[in-house]
C-alpha cells in the first residue's frame, strides 16, 4: 500500500530480491495462520482499489481476477480457503473504507496511468506466482 501510494505521488520505490522484513504479524501467528490469511487478503483488495487509477482497474482486472482464482486454488490446498474467503467478503463489506482511501491516494497522484504501468513487472502476476509457487504447486519454504 505504501509502495503504491509512494508511486502515485511521483516516488520511486526499488525491488530488492535479497532484502528481509521481519513483520511481527507472520512471526507471531505464522505465514499461513488464518488470521493473517484474512486479514492480507482484506487489505490486498482495499489497497488494490484505493491505489490503482481507473484506467489501470480496467486494464489490470482481468489479471486481478486471474490471481485471486489462482490464491484461492493455493489457499484452499493448504486448508486456508474459509480465511481466503472470509477476506474477501470483509473486503466488500467495507468497500466504504477502500472508496475513503481512493480519495486520498489518488489526490496524491500526480504520475500518469502509463507512467505507473512501466514501472510494473508485466505480465505483473509472474513474481507473485514465482513468490507462491502457484505454477508448481508447491508451498514456500
Amino acid at each position: 500500500d505504501l509502495g503504491n501510494r509512494v508511486r502515485l505521488a511521483g516516488g520511486r520505490c526499488l525491488y530488492v530480491p535479497e532484502a528481509v522484513v521481519h513483520h511481527a504479524g507472520s512471526a507471531t501467528l505464522g505465514i499461513e495462520a488464518a488470521g493473517p490469511v484474512r486479514l492480507g487478503q482484506r487489505n490486498l483488495e482495499w489497497a488494490w482499489w484505493a491505489n490503482t487509477p481507473w484506467a489501470l482497474v480496467v486494464l489490470m482486472a482481468p489479471l486481478h481476477l486471474l490471481y485471486n482464482v489462482m490464491a484461492a486454488a493455493w489457499f484452499w490446498r493448504r486448508g486456508r480457503l474459509a480465511a481466503f474467503a472470509q477476506g474477501k467478503r470483509e473486503a466488500l463489506e467495507g468497500w466504504r473504507h477502500a472508496v475513503q482511501k481512493r480519495r486520498h491516494a489518488q489526490a496524491l497522484r500526480c504520475v500518469s496511468s502509463g507512467t505507473l504501468l512501466a514501472a510494473m513487472s508485466l505480465p505483473p502476476l509472474v513474481g507473485k506466482w514465482r513468490e507462491k509457487r502457484f505454477l508448481i504447486g508447491r508451498s514456500r519454504t
